[in-house]
């Protein structure tokens, strides 16, 4: 079944609620999320970026409720960009184009063995995650460099890098950090609404 963008656009998100007179959660919804470029454009959800090199656009945001974030970034040709995520774990996927990522060592020092830094080619299908602790930058070719991320904890929709490089992180409250606790990390990484009670249960006809 082919479904109109024109009719999805208008809601961006189809639910079809189930409802039973034997279900514990009458209201329970189940939702198919659909966007194109020109329902994040509408939302105002495209950032532009380190100075113009980047275009950001923001997919899937942390008030969708699906536990991370979605973004396609599009780095301008011969352009680069230093990505510091030490308050998300990020994963990233080339679709389009050809680059290079450097991986730069804690407080900007060259390594030892090679003095240089370790570097790897991008081009579509190329993968890479960073954990919270790596800072890399990467490089746009001749053509514009295609990314897709995801993020945990997901993004609310209008960070950006700070002063001091630090890709910041937007609390429950609307606060802007540049770090965090434990204290509030239950709350920056709450399961999806879907699987907040786990599986074993969700085909039950009681459930």
């Amino acid at each position: 079944m082919i479904v109109s963008t024109r009719y999805v656009r208008s809601s961006a998100l189809l639910c079809r609620n189930y409802r039973n007179e034997r279900a514990f959660h009458s209201s329970r919804t189940s939702c198919i999320l659909f966007r194109d470029a020109e329902y994040v454009t509408e939302k105002k959800q495209v950032l532009t970026l380190e100075n113009g090199a980047i275009e950001s656009r923001r997919y899937l945001l942390r008030s969708d409720g699906f536990g991370f974030s979605v973004q396609h970034a599009i780095l301008r040709p011969q352009q680069s960009a230093t990505l510091r995520y030490q308050n998300h774990v990020v994963a990233v996927m080339v679709t389009q184009g050809e680059g290079e990522m450097r991986v730069i060592p804690p407080n900007n020092k060259k390594t030892a063995s090679t003095q240089e830094h370790p570097s790897f080619k991008l081009s579509p299908g190329a993968f890479f995650a960073l954990n919270a602790a790596e800072t890399v930058q990467v490089e746009a070719m001749t053509t514009e460099l295609h990314l897709v991320s995801v993020l945990n904890p997901p993004l609310v929709g209008p960070e950006k890098r700070n002063e001091n490089g630090v890709f910041t992180m937007i609390d429950e409250d609307g606060i802007e950090r540049e770090s965090y606790d434990h204290n509030i990390v239950r709350r920056l990484f709450e399961p999806p609404e879907s699987l907040r009670c786990g599986t074993i249960m969700k085909d039950d006809p009681l459930f």
